[in-house]
């Protein structure tokens, strides 16, 4: 990983719109990203292959992570007047300035480190949609099944605690009722 460094990259304004299925779920007005890119602090390896721009933020990552149908269409076309296809060099990133960078964070985390990923169920459907919508089947598989987990436990919590009520008798005496023998 490389140290937090500046680059002299340009990028449009006005980026590509990617996922165009995913819901602006963190709005940013295009007018406030920056004209510049920085390489990502973590998300920035010197050895990258795919490149993504998020609010001025470079990520430098590897295509073997993002293997799949989805991506090996995109990154085959070359758009006319272009030498390279979009997200195959630093200075050709893939825009996803719309997609949540909270989200987008989280999901390299889980591709990068799936063992020790961790996230709440908001987190987990959040992977899910961005799986669901950049084609990888085994994470849509992992967050729905993580989903459906988390609540299950939740539910069978709920049912396993004790409930102890305290009440108030007449003059002012207590008196604790065990809720679970009703």
């Amino acid at each position: 990983m490389s140290s937090f460094t500046f680059t002299s990259i340009p990028f449009s304004s006005f980026p590509e719109t990617f996922p165009t299925a995913i819901a602006d779920n963190d709005p940013i007005h295009h007018s406030s990203i920056p004209h510049y890119l920085v390489n990502h602090p973590i998300w920035y390896f010197a050895d990258a292959d795919l490149f993504f721009s998020q609010r001025g933020f470079l990520f430098g990552l590897h295509r073997q992570k993002f293997d799949n149908s989805y991506f090996s269409q995109r990154l085959l076309h070359i758009e006319p007047c272009r030498t390279a296809a979009t997200g195959t060099l630093p200075s050709l990133p893939i825009p996803i300035d719309t997609l949540s960078l909270s989200t987008f964070i989280s999901f390299i985390r889980l591709l990068y480190q799936p063992s020790n990923f961790k996230t709440d169920v908001i987190g987990w459907n959040h992977i899910k949609d961005l799986a669901m919508t950049w084609g990888f089947v085994d994470i849509t598989l992992l967050a729905m099944l993580e989903i459906q987990t988390i609540d299950s436990e939740r539910r069978s919590t709920i049912r396993r605690l004790p409930l102890r009520t305290t009440v108030l008798v007449k003059y002012w005496g207590e008196e604790t009722i065990d809720d679970n023998s009703a």
